[in-house]
């Protein structure tokens, strides 16, 4: 069987819920996500991300939060120059005297990362997860400090969504094991192996792979498409898939090209 799904929630258009009853189908089916496509319309930053910096000056500490703007892309080339114009409006710390005591300037080296030059030793303590993206710290543990001044994200900033989103299957009767505030076990149903260039269409025609469930599960199964730390994305756009349910004794035919982890967990439930 195919059904053809899209997201209609214009609060949570990567999320896509798969309300149909197949009880009648047989006690387990195989799915498969055949084909997905949206328009590339993510939300790369929001007013809700923001960077946390701190610095003691004459044994003084001081807290300053970077909030980002909604973007629904950067370009890499004026990267420093949006990010200094935050740290210009936001992290302004000034004497009596209207001198600055602490300044903080962003520029890309010649690696394409960003490192950030101040002039007094600082620390990032906190970082939302889309600001860790753009910054080059989705690999970085927080808190860092600078050294003579100065920190060098590891990283090279995300400022698109160009590559790297899968589709993560749930259901309600799936456990997930959460370690440091991150879950570690996620289905994934389908990956965009595409190109994506911001504001244009996306069509993924290559069929997924095919995953096992109990046909009493179909009702609450439902789909996010997420970034490559598996983290939801914000899209702006209906996301559309075409997805195929079949019976398990399908999976036997020669033509059919069954997963590994599908065909281990046939060989469990038949024993």
């Amino acid at each position: 069987m195919m059904y053809h799904l899209a997201s209609t929630d214009p609060d949570n258009y990567g999320r896509i819920r798969f309300t149909s009853s197949l009880g009648s189908i047989g006690s387990t089916v195989l799915y498969r996500v055949n084909s997905l496509s949206t328009f590339a319309t993510f939300s790369v930053t929001t007013p809700e991300d923001f960077l946390t910096i701190t610095t003691t000056i004459q044994d003084t500490c001081y807290e300053f939060t970077l909030t980002f703007q909604e973007h629904g892309a950067y370009d890499l080339r004026t990267l420093a120059h949006e990010l200094n114009k935050l740290t210009t409006n936001e992290l302004a710390l000034s004497d009596d005297n209207a001198e600055d005591i602490f300044t903080l300037t962003i520029a890309l080296d010649n690696t394409s990362r960003l490192v950030m030059t101040a002039n007094q030793e600082f620390t990032i303590t906190q970082a939302t997860h889309r600001a860790k993206l753009l910054l080059g710290l989705y690999d970085t543990t927080l808190p860092v400090s600078s050294e003579q001044k100065q920190f060098q994200c590891p990283s090279v900033p995300y400022v698109s969504y160009g590559s790297c989103l899968y589709l993560c299957a749930r259901t309600d009767f799936v456990s997930t094991l959460n370690v440091d505030g991150k879950e570690i076990t996620r289905s994934i149903a389908y990956k965009v192996n595409e190109l994506l260039f911001p504001g244009a269409p996306v069509i993924c025609k290559l069929p997924g792979q095919w995953s096992v469930i109990h046909s009493d599960q179909l009702g609450s199964l439902s789909f996010e498409l997420v970034d490559f730390q598996l983290q939801p994305v914000i899209l702006h756009a209906p996301l559309c898939l075409t997805l195929e349910v079949e019976r398990l004794e399908a999976a036997y035919a020669p033509a059919r090209e069954v997963s590994p982890q599908a065909a281990t967990l046939t060989n469990l439930i038949e024993t």
